[in-house]
């Protein structure tokens, strides 16, 4: 026997065979497959639990991220923009990021700009708003003058559904042009939002406090981006506390449900009320 024929004998072969005999029920490829689709069926059943169970104000600000995920997130409410400088869904688009309102709509009649150095007295204030509020809201608002206040009232169910915050784009016009009547003047100007004592039904915002606040706000918000300086508003969530009716009936809940919008001059607030409110 040669030395080519030792060596060959010398060589061990090593045969793994694992195409018979039932051994490929031991490989762990399935399982992997099997966890994917779980979790893209925990996925979906996540997303339609979501949509089933959010408001639908929330549905329409998730929504508008997906259009538009450049854009930074909104202010109070929902809105899906068309564009980086225009905020949809409030008053119909007449509201511009840059403050004012958009020209499109030919009502950019301050573009977010007020004259500090123009002043109106309550007076006429008092009769410019009386004429607005008779034509737009009719007998859902009121006007009175009241210790030097001007005290616009609007009935909440007219600007609200309940347990939302944001009106319908119709209603936020006529609170743009309540604003338009405020903006060249220096008083100040203090928004209440006020509720019945009936728990709030939104899925966003848990009380009474809560919600008169934001409505408050939005309202303040609107004033601001319209023209009025942002140092001479106000906004207060009162809740359930400060009752015009009796909260036992139909009738005084909708009358204690209300957005009061208080006019006067700084001169009719003490030393002490100045520092707590504006320092």
């Amino acid at each position: 026997m040669n030395d080519d024929e030792n060596e060959k004998i010398s060589q061990v072969v090593v045969i793994n065979n694992r195409g018979g005999g039932g051994g490929a029920h031991h490989s762990s490829g399935w399982k992997v497959a099997l966890a994917d689709i779980m979790c893209s069926l925990f996925a979906s059943f996540f997303v339609l639990w979501l949509i089933a169970s959010t408001d639908p104000a929330v549905k329409a600000e998730i929504a508008s991220f997906f259009k538009h995920p450049s854009n930074v997130p909104r202010e109070l409410g929902a809105h899906d923009s068309k564009s980086a400088k225009q905020v949809d869904g409030t008053a119909a688009s007449l509201i511009n990021r840059s403050g004012g309102r958009n020209q499109s709509k030919d009502k950019n009649k301050h573009n977010g700009k007020a004259d500090p150095a123009k002043h109106k007295p309550l007076a006429e204030i008092l009769e410019e708003l009386k004429r607005k509020v008779k034509a737009s809201l009719g007998d859902n608002a009121t006007v009175t003058f009241v210790d030097n206040e001007i005290i616009i009232t609007i009935k909440g169910d007219t600007l609200y559904k309940p347990g939302q915050y944001q009106a319908s784009a119709k209603d936020e016009e006529i609170i743009m042009d309540l604003a338009d009547v405020l903006v060249d003047t220096d008083q100040i100007i203090r928004i209440e939002g006020h509720t019945d004592d009936t728990p709030t039904n939104s899925n966003i915002l848990e009380t009474n406090y809560e919600l008169s606040s934001v409505r408050a706000a939005r309202i303040a918000w609107i004033f601001n981006i319209v023209g009025i300086e942002g140092k001479r508003i106000v906004p207060t969530g009162l809740g359930q506390n400060f009752p015009i009716a009796d909260n036992n009936n139909a009738k005084g809940r909708s009358k204690n449900r209300r957005v009061e919008i208080r006019i006067s001059d700084i001169t009719v607030f003490d030393e002490a009320t100045k520092k707590a409110i504006f320092n």
